[in-house]
């Protein structure tokens, strides 16, 4: 992915996968953060975001298409969502980090940011914008 991501895009993508039936939620949310990274790399060659997968944040990706309802945080199938979503986070940072370290190209262009910077915002617009 373009940049790290967020806890509320954890939150997000769970609230994504309450809309997919529980037997295909795993391969959802690997298929929603592999589609996140390529159009990262798609937005780091051309400068373009992609049309359907958006800019490279996962974020991005998951509001294509308007999200389900937000859950309250007891829901056992939100919870559920939540889990998976959160196990294929650590799954593909696991992943990404193994890829670094053997030199191998990763989806993340700014890995060494802190968390928040960049998210959309436009960083030649200064403390007033």
């Amino acid at each position: 992915m373009r940049i790290h991501p967020l806890p509320h895009e954890l939150t997000a993508l769970a609230r994504r996968l309450t809309a997919v039936p529980p037997p295909a939620r795993r391969f959802a949310a690997l298929r929603l953060i592999l589609e996140a990274e390529a159009a990262g790399r798609r937005f780091a060659r051309t400068g373009r975001p992609h049309p359907r997968h958006g800019d490279g944040s996962l974020i991005a990706r998951l509001c294509v298409d308007p999200l389900p309802p937000e859950r309250f945080a007891d829901c056992p199938d939100f919870l559920t969502a939540l889990h998976i979503a959160a196990e294929a986070l650590l799954k593909h940072t696991a992943r990404s980090q193994i890829s670094m370290e053997r030199g191998g190209r990763d989806g993340r262009l700014l890995p060494d940011r802190t968390a928040g910077e960049d998210h959309g915002r436009d960083s030649t617009a200064g403390d007033n914008g």
